[in-house]
């Protein structure tokens, strides 16, 4: 008689767990509005990445990923839920009675609660292949629920913006601090070649060096055609005639002058040669001519990287508007009551086998 009353108060308890969970379910349970959104996140400097190949080769896609996974992360933080609480009050909508008893927050409830509750409301999903995101709320008031997307879809583009400002302020710390570098550096190389150059008393060693091969190539153009003179004169005029001397002075005098200019060229009795004096002028200049082409790209670097901090390179484009929900998403009533009686009986008949199997056992 015990056995029967314990079966009758079993079932009962279950019959009225399961009129509950149907009341619930079917009649209480708070129903949302859904609304979307589908964006996808473009690079405005890589509008010149047209084919899928290239993109995929530029880094294109991964950009977009991880552009994507910032956007969620901000979306879902405690900053955007701050803003939106000062714009819709969402802290008294989550614990007024719109929402149902078990769904509502109560005087209780941590801040970090009703950011987990609105958490749950918000929906974001990314497919990689098509780089699209979309991004839906759920809310008792469908035309609430379409403003918070559109709010949401702004700030996502203005906070990924900001982030990327932030990047290139940084990257333009770095560029600015690089190019007072290469200036320095060049500014040294200057002084160095105009030391050099007051060293050797000369602007350009290679100036100098044409200069002596023009000269000695006159020169002895002169002394062939002097050499030819004086063996004419000498056949009909003696050693001692004025001509004679005066020829022989002038060709001992060019000969000094191509031996001066070789000895200058060669080095004999100096401690540098032209050619080295060239050779060293030249590494300097080089170096000059180096460092003068990396400040001009630091330079250009650092012009690039200004119009990065102020402009908007990343923009959201909206694919599909927000919706206005004509009708409620969830729950999914017919859905959950399945689920409801479908578990609740499964566990009512393992309930029922365990307490048999014991009853056996005691028997």
């Amino acid at each position: 008689m015990l056995s029967k009353v314990k079966r009758v108060k079993f079932k009962i308890v279950f019959i009225v767990l399961l009129v509950l969970s149907i009341v619930y379910v079917g009649l209480i349970k708070t129903s949302f509005f859904q609304s979307s959104a589908v964006i996808t996140i473009k690079n405005l400097d890589d509008i010149s990445t047209t084919s899928s190949l290239l993109g995929f080769v530029s880094g294109q896609s991964n950009n977009s990923t991880q552009d994507t996974m910032i956007l969620e992360e901000y979306l879902k933080s405690y900053e955007v839920y701050d803003k939106l609480n000062k714009q819709f009050d969402l802290n008294t909508y989550y614990s007024s009675f719109d929402l149902d008893f078990l769904q509502k927050m109560y005087s209780f409830n941590s801040y970090e609660e009703y950011v987990e509750l609105y958490n749950k409301h918000l929906g974001i999903i990314y497919d990689e292949t098509s780089n699209i995101t979309t991004i839906s709320f759920l809310h008792v008031d469908a035309k609430k629920a379409q403003e918070i997307v559109n709010f949401l879809i702004k700030e996502a583009e203005y906070k990924l913006n900001e982030y990327n400002k932030q990047t290139a302020s940084k990257q333009l710390y770095f560029i600015e601090e690089e190019t007072s570098k290469q200036k320095e550096v060049l500014e040294k190389s200057i002084k160095n070649l105009a030391k050099y150059q007051d060293t050797q008393n000369t602007l350009d060693p290679n100036s100098q060096a044409s200069t002596n091969t023009t000269i000695l190539s006159e020169l002895k153009g002169r002394l062939v055609e002097n050499t030819a003179k004086l063996q004419k004169l000498s056949k009909y005029l003696t050693n001692s005639s004025f001509e004679i001397i005066d020829l022989k002075r002038e060709i001992s005098q060019i000969k000094n002058s191509i031996n001066q200019i070789k000895k200058e060229q060669s080095g004999r009795g100096s401690k540098t040669t032209l050619n080295k004096t060239i050779f060293e002028f030249e590494k300097i200049k080089a170096e000059v001519d180096l460092n003068t082409e990396l400040y001009k790209q630091a330079l250009l670097q650092l012009q690039s990287a200004k119009i990065d901090v102020n402009k908007e390179n990343k923009t959201l484009q909206v694919l599909v508007n927000p919706n206005f929900a004509q009708s409620y998403s969830e729950p999914k009533r017919f859905r959950e009551l399945v689920t409801v009686i479908l578990v609740l009986s499964l566990l009512y008949g393992i309930l029922s086998m365990i307490n048999a199997i014991i009853k056996d056992h005691r028997e």
